[in-house]
């Protein structure tokens, strides 16, 4: 239970009591303790029940989209208290709007301004006892490391960089010469004779090993010796995949694929039919509610620039099978006349200045919902990539292949956790992000990259 979920969890459910109380007290405020429908102390939600739930979902969607809920990233008070503005006034904003068109959830003005004023004094509040004197007191579990080579250096690193309720009190090695030494300022305790008496004498409750190869037998009996005393053993790819939602594909082998989580749901047929009827129904929708933005940037680009309005490219797909993109033209149409395919880069000098306006806002994403219509993409998967750089990056990139196991998606858990991709490198990042998916793929995980995708849109952050 110390991780950072679980701290999440209790800031999400603070902010849910008080949102749930204030929406409760503005209500009594606004009618009065003896108004006539208010029989017993839920008078007020009975007699309000569809605007009252309304309120509470929009004010919680809102504070999650303005990242109100990662205790393991550390932010200044003065950015907490401008996004929980920005989300309370955008939730008043959009239960106003719902509000005028669905009558049944109509909330009194006065009702909304009570409820904003009260969750503006107290989630503030509540968020500064939280941060001031909740998270610097988090218990960090500690942890030793079994392994001080690339990968437990590696592993160290991020634990720290992602600020992690983990923290390292030691190496575990075999080999003679780093007996002794520091690594990452982490200093090698023992070899793994000793590894279950070090663990206890350093109060650490959980092993994490971090050799890519495998154990040798004496350092694996020594393990299971620690587990039958209650010890937890990890390994590096689990922890990792933990703390930043990507597979370090670096640091693993064949073996952990094989041994370890499955993509069983990725070809479950179950899964793909839900995730069809889901891309149908979300496309269908968006293109319909997205047509005056869309006679916009055909306008735009007409008057910008000579040139056709829609760009086509091929991309590869599901098994990796070619299939044309879709997309508003955002480039000069003569962009690679000389240099033929290139990596598109953030401030590319080929982009037009209604393309950049395009790309910014996402307006120019939007004809790929023909494509997830038509069934040639999914509304979430691996970002779509040209045939060209497919072919450089899988024999440079390790399991590159696995992100052809499902269509490539107009919006992904890559897309959301990383920059605009330019480079090798970064194709690299992000197929470990599209691996995490592949793992973990669920309802509850498309939801949140929904969620994530409003945040990138409205924050200009993702590719």
């Amino acid at each position: 239970m110390q991780n950072s979920k679980f701290w999440n969890t209790i800031l999400f459910l603070g902010d849910l009591i008080l949102v749930v109380a204030c929406t409760y007290f503005s209500m009594l405020l606004r009618f009065g303790f003896d108004y006539p429908d208010f029989e017993g102390w839920l008078g007020p939600f009975r007699h309000f029940t569809g605007a009252s739930i309304f309120s509470i979902v929009t004010v919680m969607l809102t504070l999650y989209i303005a990242e109100m809920y990662r205790t393991e990233v550390t932010i200044s008070r003065l950015k907490q208290i401008l996004r929980l503005l920005f989300a309370l006034g955008l939730s008043i904003v959009l239960i106003s709007f719902i509000s005028y068109w669905i009558p049944h959830y109509r909330v009194w003005r006065l009702t909304s301004l009570y409820n904003i004023a009260l969750m503006a004094v107290c989630l503030p509040l509540w968020r500064f006892w939280f941060f001031t004197l909740v998270v610097p007191g988090l218990p960090k579990k500690k942890v030793l490391i079994l392994g001080a080579g690339r990968t437990g250096s590696f592993l160290v690193s991020e634990i720290r960089e992602r600020h992690s309720l983990y923290t390292p009190v030691g190496f575990i090695d075999d080999d003679p010469e780093l007996q002794g030494r520091k690594i990452e300022e982490i200093p090698v305790l023992s070899d793994s004779e000793t590894i279950c008496d070090i663990a206890r004498e350093n109060n650490a409750s959980t092993i994490i090993v971090s050799t890519r190869h495998g154990l040798k037998e004496n350092a694996l009996r020594n393990l299971m010796k620690c587990k039958s005393k209650g010890m937890i053993i990890r390994d590096t790819p689990s922890v990792f995949k933990e703390i930043s939602g990507k597979i370090p594909i670096l640091h693993v082998d064949d073996s952990w694929f094989v041994f370890g989580p499955s993509f069983q749901l990725v070809s479950h047929p179950w899964t793909r039919l839900f995730q069809r009827a889901f891309d149908i129904v979300l496309s269908s929708v968006g293109l319909i509610l997205a047509s005056p933005l869309m006679l916009l940037a055909v306008a735009l680009i007409k008057l910008d620039s000579p040139g056709p309005i829609i760009f086509q490219q091929e991309r590869v797909g599901l098994n990796e099978k070619p299939y044309t993109l879709y997309k508003f033209r955002t480039m000069r149409p003569d962009a690679e006349k000389d240099t033929g395919p290139v990596w598109a880069k953030a401030n590319d000098d080929r982009v037009t200045k209604v393309g950049r306006f395009l790309r910014r806002s996402r307006i120019d994403e939007i004809p790929q919902l023909w494509n997830v219509l038509i069934g040639e993409m999914s509304f979430i998967g691996p970002r779509p990539e040209r045939a060209k750089f497919v072919e450089e990056l899988k024999r440079k990139i390790p399991y590159y292949p696995l992100r052809f196991l499902v269509k490539p998606g107009l919006s992904g858990w890559a897309q959301v956790n990383y920059k605009y991709g330019a480079s090798e490198d970064d194709a690299l990042e992000k197929l470990q992000y599209e691996l995490y998916y592949l793992q973990e793929m669920s309802i509850f995980l498309n939801i949140l990259i929904i969620l994530r995708t409003v945040q990138t849109v409205l924050f200009h952050r993702g590719s």
